[in-house]
């Protein structure tokens, strides 16, 4: 998925930068939420042309998630709660001329 397509979703009010602001300078424990997906991808497209000095191809997305199991029970049949979070990882990515990954 190209990342400007990504990038139309809500970004940070001013409201929510300012309370954010507020929050780090108050010292007070972090409970920010995920980032908006526009966020995420600008974030690594930002910084993937911060280390390679162009711009990507695209930025992906995987989504967060999280499985809660006891020990050695998910292949033994045992009970599995599957969670999904609001959290994902983002990728920034272009080809290579030179087949190296």
């Amino acid at each position: 998925m190209d990342h400007r397509s990504i990038e139309s979703d809500d970004a940070e009010t001013p409201t929510q930068q300012t309370a954010h602001a507020q929050q780090r300078s108050t010292g007070s424990p972090n409970t920010e939420t995920a980032w908006s997906r526009g966020q995420g991808a600008r974030k690594a497209a930002d910084l993937f042309t911060e280390q390679y000095a162009t711009t990507p191809h695209g930025v992906w997305a995987s989504p967060g998630r999280v499985n809660l199991i006891g020990e050695h029970t998910d292949y033994n049949g045992g009970l599995c709660l599957p969670i999904a979070l609001p959290h994902a990882t983002y990728a920034a990515m272009s080809r290579r001329d030179d087949d190296v990954v």
